[in-house]
């Protein structure tokens, strides 16, 4: 069982890796260093431990929404640069 599980997340990963390299038309090995602490809070603000052994996958799940609503209200409350709407007048 372990062995399937760790096929269905390298099979996973690797679609994940088509997806992005598809939407962005790079290579970069680096590409998603800044998605690292967001993958690491999500869970925890669903209530994963750190530590392992505790934690279920439906709080997963919603620390994953709840984070990517905080960053999404975040965003459109942050005045853009350039003027309204990020738009450069001219």
């Amino acid at each position: 069982m372990k062995m399937v599980s760790y096929i269905i997340a390298a099979l996973l990963a690797g679609f994940a890796a088509l997806a992005v390299t598809g939407n962005t038309v790079s290579g970069d090995a680096t590409i998603g260093a800044a998605d690292t602490v967001s993958a690491i809070a999500a869970p925890v603000i669903g209530g994963v431990s750190l530590m392992g052994g505790a934690g279920e996958a439906g709080g997963a799940i919603f620390g994953a929404f709840f984070l990517a609503l905080v960053v999404k209200r975040t965003r459109r409350a942050t005045p853009a640069v350039g003027g309204i709407g990020g738009r450069v007048p001219g």
